[in-house]
């Protein structure tokens, strides 16, 4: 549905309609619904498109149904050309009425064995439901819609379905599938669009822990002078992601900001630097910047209906409340989007949902469910090819471990991961094997903790390094060196003192809610 089209406008129209029934003015059904004055006129005029989640919201603050707000294309579908009523109901973000539409269709014609005719009507909706985070979903009519236009000699199309399916097939861990998607896009995509198959492959061995390679290939790409802007923007930014895999913060969020000054409008793309910079912001301990943009990156992904990336969102938002001490808050809102994670198959959301858990319990000083999250974290990373996030849970396991006076577990391995091409991950590792040396050498645990600061700082991950100075300092107490710690300590309470003047503002059902930053305790392993 576009905006000023006749659907917008009949949606538009319903609202206002909805709200004079529940007996409100538009500015306090926008005010319901936490969206700003502009914004609500702009729905009801049919100029801005309004996603399935503010319809919901609308539908139950006015008391509709979800039905009353879709356009009335019903009586119209046997007249309507399906990629056209398709095309509707995507841009109106029903993806479930055009599943149903589609699969009917699908059901139709290949009961005639003419089901290669909707290639390109299921490569719209596998791509739509690749974009809305429903991966297993989208493979299906991926699948099809490839083998539609291999069945009519349409190489070009086919290796357009190969590379979304590819990214399908990242999503739900399945990355030999992925691998080879990849490989068959770059073999028939037109010379002028390679780089979207050398970007693909960069993708995949960021994911794989081949940070050397995915980095060659990125830089090979942006040496091209003949790249064009548009390519250079979007290399730019698997850049940034491979600097945020790697957690070097500093660096990821100066070529994110780049990357965003390339593009506009909200894209699921933009959502992706709006979720990495409020992250790397995180990281830095800037929460009130990074509040800002987390709520920005959950506002975008609820008005395109992006499950994966709202959820993830989500995540990063509970992440924040933990940091800025609101455990109990932290807490509920990670297993709530652990769940939708679960239930999605959204891996990169469920990993992040382990380690937050596992970090909110250690610094609760609940050290055996610290434990058990951090094992679960390691095997499941493991198990689906995240070396990193499998290397943050090794560590976490150790600390852990180490609280439990018990023997560290054997760190993971990983043959294609360069330690030194890593920042605060490995600085975890580092503090992790001396938070164990601290219980029968403090002063080797106290040259290791060293070295973890330094790798944090120079990283940008300055909780970590604060965290890290108050370890350090008990380290240093117990070794002898009493005017060490209390160097360590004073650095460590001259953080704490900026940190605290903060405030951070979180997206809730009624809107934004500012919140001030609780004094640190730093008893997280990595936060405080």
């Amino acid at each position: 549905m576009k905006s000023g089209s006749p659907e917008a406008r009949e949606v538009g129209a319903r609202i206002k309609a909805a709200a004079q029934s529940a007996g409100l003015s538009l500015q306090d059904l926008g005010r319901h619904i936490g969206v700003s004055r502009p914004t609500i006129y702009a729905y009801a005029a049919g100029t801005l498109r309004v996603s399935a989640q503010r319809l919901k919201q609308i539908a139950e603050v006015t008391g509709q149904s979800g039905s009353y707000f879709s356009p009335k294309i019903g009586s119209a579908e046997t007249r309507r050309p399906l990629e056209e009523l398709v095309g509707a109901l995507l841009s109106n973000a029903n993806l479930t009425r055009a599943i149903e539409l589609v699969s009917k269709e699908v059901e139709l014609a290949a009961a005639s064995g003419r089901q290669y005719e909707l290639a390109g009507v299921q490569k719209r909706l596998g791509n739509a439901l690749l974009l809305d985070g429903d991966y297993l979903e989208a493979v299906g009519h991926l699948q099809a819609a490839r083998s539609g236009f291999l069945a009519r000699h349409q190489a070009a199309e086919a290796s357009a379905c190969s590379q979304s399916l590819g990214y399908a097939f990242i999503n739900t861990g399945r990355l030999d599938r992925a691998r080879s998607c990849f490989d068959e896009a770059i073999a028939h995509l037109a010379p002028d669009q390679r780089w979207k198959g050398e970007v693909s492959l960069a993708a995949l061995a960021e994911r794989t822990g081949h940070l050397a390679d995915a980095k060659s290939r990125l830089d090979r790409l942006l040496a091209d002078e003949m790249l064009p802007p548009a390519a250079r923007t979007y290399v730019i930014a698997n850049l940034a992601s491979l600097h945020a895999a790697a957690g070097r913060w500093l660096e990821s969020e100066a070529l994110n900001r780049t990357a965003l000054s390339g593009t506009s409008g909200t894209t699921d793309q933009n959502l992706e630097r709006f979720l990495q910079i409020g992250r790397c912001l995180l990281r830095q301990g800037r929460l009130e910047e990074s509040s800002l943009w987390l709520a920005r990156a959950s506002d975008g992904a609820h008005l395109l209906g992006d499950k994966a990336r709202q959820g993830y969102a989500g995540l990063l938002q509970a992440r924040l409340l933990f940091i800025a001490g609101y455990l109990a808050d932290a807490r509920l809102l990670a297993l709530r989007w652990q769940r939708e994670a679960i239930l999605h198959e959204h891996r990169r959301s469920e990993a992040e949902a382990r380690l937050l858990l596992s970090e909110i319990a250690y610094s609760k000083g609940e050290d055996e469910t610290a434990q058990d999250y951090a094992a679960q974290l390691a095997a499941f990373c493991e198990a689906n090819q995240y070396p990193i996030l499998a290397m943050v849970g090794r560590a976490m396991e150790t600390a852990a471990s180490g609280h439990l006076d018990q023997d560290a577990p054997r760190p993971a391995r990983h043959d294609a991961l360069d330690p030194s091409s890593l920042g605060s991950p490995l600085a975890w590792q580092i503090a992790a094997h001396a938070s164990v040396l601290g219980r029968s050498d403090p002063a080797s645990a106290a040259r290791e903790s060293t070295k973890a600061i330094a790798l944090a700082e120079a990283s940008g991950d300055l909780l970590m390094a604060a965290a890290e100075r108050k370890r350090l300092a008990v380290y240093l107490v117990d070794s002898g060196e009493s005017e060490g710690a209390k160097q360590q300590t004073r650095e460590c309470d001259e953080f704490s003192e900026r940190w605290s003047r903060q405030n951070i503002h979180c997206v809730n059902s009624d809107g934004i809610e500012t919140k001030p930053v609780l004094s640190p305790t730093w008893t997280a392993f990595g936060n405080p």
